[in-house]
């Protein structure tokens, strides 16, 4: 790496180093105000760690196992660097307990792949009313998440897999 290439590296990081927002492990977290975009499920959400409000909102969509999963906000290209970093660090514990939040929030959905017993392939361009597994369950989620007074809380040290099911 030339010298003029390093140099423009470390004022990225020092420039990260004093923008990136780190947040220790709460004891709970809340997520509320969500907008949802229901023909893909995808949309934000603010969040309270205890009681502290985070000032971004934090954004969701589907995965391809058919589960919401969480995205921080992001620095794009800081000082023209031709990357993108998180703008928040939240620690593994906090990201999990916000993980169990959404799943007890957004329905799960059709995961990619080729069902065996209707042959049905699901992919990235399946259209989510094609994705559904039960139709009812998601009519209540979305009833209940639509809700202006809806929000959930979770404890962070009531540890559970978030990708188990």
């Amino acid at each position: 790496m030339d010298e003029r290439t390093q140099k423009h590296v470390e004022q990225v990081r020092q420039w990260l180093k004093e923008n990136v927002k780190e947040y220790p492990t709460p004891k709970k977290v809340t997520l509320y105000s969500f907008e949802i975009d229901w023909s893909d499920l995808s949309g934000s959400f603010r969040l309270l760690l205890d009681d502290n409000e985070l000032p971004e909102k934090l954004t969701f969509g589907i995965d391809q196992s058919g589960k919401p999963a969480f995205y921080p906000p992001m620095f794009h290209s800081p000082l023209g660097a031709p990357a993108s970093y998180h703008a928040i660090n939240l620690t593994e514990s906090t990201s999990n307990a916000i993980l169990r939040a959404l799943r007890k929030t957004i329905p799960r959905v059709m995961a990619f792949g080729i069902y065996r017993e209707t042959g049905k392939e699901i992919f990235s361009h399946t259209p989510m009313q094609d994705r559904i597994l039960d139709k009812e369950e998601f009519e209540l989620y979305r009833a209940r998440v639509s809700s202006p007074d809806f929000s959930i809380t979770v404890e962070t040290s009531s540890y559970t897999n978030p990708f188990s099911d």
